[in-house]
């Protein structure tokens, strides 16, 4: 799978799971409607661990060069690092939601 059809599978899915976490606890609690959507955020930041990017400043960097088409709003760093910041437990959330329908959680780990 090519990394453009990746991240659309990413955020595809991560928009499903984030529809039942927005079901069962309320994320925003005031303050301005951020340009991104939390989805957006999120996606980006799980693909940016995937493709094993360090930092939110190089994930910044990665997605502004690469993938702007299909972030159009990405252009502040500050308001992503910390929108993704207060998304921590939802993107955990997604994250092991993805990792369980993937079929990785079942597979044993060895710290070699």
């Amino acid at each position: 799978m090519d990394r453009d059809s990746f991240v659309i599978a990413v955020f595809l899915l991560g928009c499903e799971q984030y529809g039942v976490i927005r079901q069962q606890y309320r994320l925003r609690r005031g303050g301005f409607e951020p340009a991104l959507t939390d989805e957006e955020v999120i996606t980006m930041e799980i693909c940016g661990e995937y493709f094993k990017i360090e930092c939110d400043k190089d994930i910044f960097a990665y997605f502004h060069t690469h993938h702007l088409h299909f972030f159009p709003k990405f252009t502040d760093r500050s308001l992503f690092v910390r929108q993704a910041a207060n998304l921590w437990q939802v993107k955990a959330a997604v994250q092991k939601h993805l990792t369980i329908i993937s079929g990785q959680s079942n597979e044993s780990y060895s710290g070699n």
